[in-house]
């Protein structure tokens, strides 16, 4: 786990050091105090996507997703997951992944900010939203067969590259509306 998490600290920008709860941004760009106000907006925003696992809000240019587990969830929960298949999972799994892709220039959200509250092992991501769509958002124009012949492409493109998304499902693949750039979300 230190492995990982240090690895986040190395790539961090800005960190704030509290006792029960970390920050870290992952863009000149963006600072603390801007991930503090996009979370804030996010508590009177709508859901946009729910399971028992996590939330996800939209907020302007940014999504914001929360760890939502029963607290007794969490706790039986590593926060990282080391599997040989399905790579790093758990809670700080995704951000790891996620920053991995930014890092190795794979198209995919840009990882903006992660905020860990140590006590109640909860985690929060920021991301910068994709201007493109799910496929799940497109599906209805375009039609059926060329879109799974572009999708089936793309995945074999990104198996023979190396990369292998575990939670390969039409919300987690955007297109352009040209569908000729794909992008991965939710490693």
């Amino acid at each position: 786990m230190n492995k990982y998490w240090n690895f986040l600290e190395s790539q961090s920008l800005a960190h704030e050091q509290n006792r029960l709860q970390k920050s870290f941004t992952f863009s000149h760009d963006f600072k603390l105090n801007e991930a503090q106000e996009i979370l804030e907006q996010s508590i009177s925003t709508k859901i946009l996507q729910s399971s028992t696992v996590s939330s996800v809000k939209v907020v302007g240019d940014y999504i914001v997703k929360k760890d939502v587990r029963p607290l007794r969830k969490r706790f039986k929960t590593a926060r990282i997951i080391v599997d040989p298949i399905k790579g790093l999972q758990g809670p700080l799994g995704e951000a790891v992944n996620t920053l991995v892709a930014n890092i190795i220039h794979y198209p995919s959200h840009k990882l903006l900010s992660l905020q860990y509250n140590l006590l109640k092992r909860q985690s929060i991501l920021i991301f910068k939203r994709l201007k493109t769509d799910s496929v799940f958002e497109i599906i209805n124009e375009h039609d059926i067969d060329t879109l799974l012949k572009i999708i089936i492409k793309f995945l074999h493109e990104c198996l023979s590259k190396g990369i292998f998304h575990g939670d390969c499902n039409i919300n987690n693949i955007f297109f352009d509306h040209s569908l000729k750039n794909g992008r991965f979300i939710d490693f």
